[in-house]
């Protein structure tokens, strides 16, 4: 364009003669050509005036999402007002005995109570259900299962102890696998496919269902890896279609052959012992046993002991904030336990509350946008060009489904219009920054000015935004003001 205004310049200062001008072909062909430079001028003018080049403030705060986070163990009333502002997840585990009393007969109020009370704070809810508890239970694994004819041996409370006095299934035995096929039915029947449900872990194999036989090793017989993943798991994977499945990394050499097939199959790993040494958990500590999983399914962790009151001032392993971050960011978890059952969560938090608050925005994913480009003027029915650059501060990717909507709000922040992009979230990786851009339409959509905004939704048909950005401009519903467009005729 600018090489059209230099020639007509020339022409101009150069002076033409009469005889050009009275050439009326010339004249109109000279009029047409300023002309259309002119408008061409003009339009350069107003894109270049109406673009809009916007940054953002991140908010300073513990950002939440489902699918990753810290984990609370128990009721909420366990837990106080600072511990829940900064949790995600709910979580208990159960014996088999307390849901599955009877043959047939099942107690599902343990669980339904708890999904409840933490969806009235709008959070999920996580569970296990043990084969054995030991020390806890006797009969983890319902007596009736016993009586009805499956083996079992006898387990002591710990290794000194001569006490054998917890009843141990025989891993493999034709009436206990059954059972556990039957009761993976009714589980699932019950809650797959809850949206308040974040994860159900297998803990059909070990004590605590932690795929592990201590204390009692020297009292039981392990099963092979495939034993496991036949018997014991694949009924699981049978009748969940729509929950994510957990399991516990367990003892070697079971865990290096069971951990990348689980892997594939989707199920989640997790680790406990974190923050332990080699001497007291066979493995680092640092969650590095289950880096199979990272960025494919979610990783899972809870403190050796569950309790960072424990480890605070362990002779053995004391607590170190700097270690803490550094396994973060190479372990790359999805989920952490808040330090551990009764008032553990709320003394970690009284103790480390920076602590807490940066590592919420660690675990898993954390997006913010850092700009966004767009025309502040668009024409009823025509596209908006509008370009963000996306953040991702968290560790590792997002493994959730989610919905890019671009949407128009009215001055009560009411979304009026939207626009669904096919944007991938899941493809920013952890300490990365993705550039997106779309030609939005909003249709039917009155004349007026509107705040731009975007939305992350986990369905597209949601009614209102599920995930959180890390950004301060929020409105109550979840949409993110990006800034003002105004519609003309």
């Amino acid at each position: 364009m600018d090489n059209h205004y230099s020639i007509y310049a020339i022409i101009l200062s150069r002076g033409i003669t009469s005889a050009f001008l009275n050439n009326l072909k010339m004249k109109r062909l000279l009029v047409c050509g300023i002309m259309v430079n002119i408008l061409l001028l003009h339009t350069a003018c107003i894109n270049y005036k109406t673009k809009n080049n916007h940054s953002f403030n991140k908010s300073g705060e513990a950002v939440l999402n489902p699918g990753q986070g810290w984990i609370l163990y128990g009721d909420p009333s366990d837990h106080s007002t600072a511990t829940l502002a900064v949790g995600t997840t709910g979580y208990n585990r159960y014996s088999w005995s307390q849901i599955n009393p009877q043959e047939n007969v099942y107690n599902w109020s343990h669980i339904d109570n708890m999904i409840n009370a933490w969806a009235k704070l709008g959070k999920q809810f996580a569970f296990g259900i043990m084969s054995v508890y030991c020390p806890g239970e006797v009969y983890c694994t319902p007596k009736w299962i016993f009586d009805k004819g499956a083996k079992y041996t006898m387990g002591n409370s710990d290794e000194k102890s001569t006490e054998r006095k917890y009843f141990i299934p025989v891993w493999d035995d034709p009436v206990y696998v059954e059972e556990c096929k039957k009761f993976a039915e009714a589980l699932a029947k019950r809650y797959d496919g809850n949206p308040n449900i974040a994860f159900i872990e297998i803990r059909n194999y070990g004590n605590w269902g932690e795929m592990h036989m201590w204390p009692f090793s020297q009292h039981t017989r392990s099963l092979t890896a495939e034993q496991v993943q036949t018997l014991l798991i694949q009924p699981y994977l049978n009748n969940f279609k729509n929950t994510q499945l957990g399991i516990c990394w367990g003892e070697p050499p079971l865990n290096n052959s069971i951990n990348h097939w689980v892997v594939e199959k989707g199920i989640a790993l997790r680790n406990d012992g974190i923050m332990g040494d080699k001497s007291s958990t066979g493995h680092s500590g640092n969650g590095d046993v289950i880096s199979m999983a990272i960025g494919k399914t979610p990783v899972i962790w809870e403190f050796i002991h569950t309790s960072f009151k424990k480890l605070e001032n362990h002779s053995d392993y004391p607590w170190d904030d700097k270690r803490f971050i550094n396994i973060i960011k190479t372990g790359k978890p999805n989920y952490i336990g808040l330090g551990g059952w009764g008032n553990d969560a709320q003394y970690m938090l009284s103790r480390k509350p920076e602590l807490v608050r940066e590592v919420a925005n660690l675990m898993g994913f954390n997006f913010s946008i850092t700009t966004a480009s767009y025309a502040n003027e668009i024409s009823a029915g025509k596209p908006l060009e509008i370009s963000l650059s996306i953040e991702n501060s968290g560790v590792t990717n997002m493994l959730t489904d989610c919905v890019i909507k671009i949407l128009l709000l009215d001055s009560d922040d009411k979304a009026v219009s939207s626009y669904t992009t096919d944007w991938n979230t899941k493809s920013i990786n952890g300490g990365k920054t993705e550039n997106f851009s779309a030609n939005a339409i909003f249709s039917d959509v009155s004349v007026g000015t509107y705040k731009l905004s975007v939305g992350l939704y986990r369905n597209e048909n949601d009614p209102k935004p599920t995930y959180n950005l890390d950004e301060k401009d929020r409105t109550h519903d979840g949409f993110y003001v990006i800034g003002t467009l105004k519609i003309e005729p």
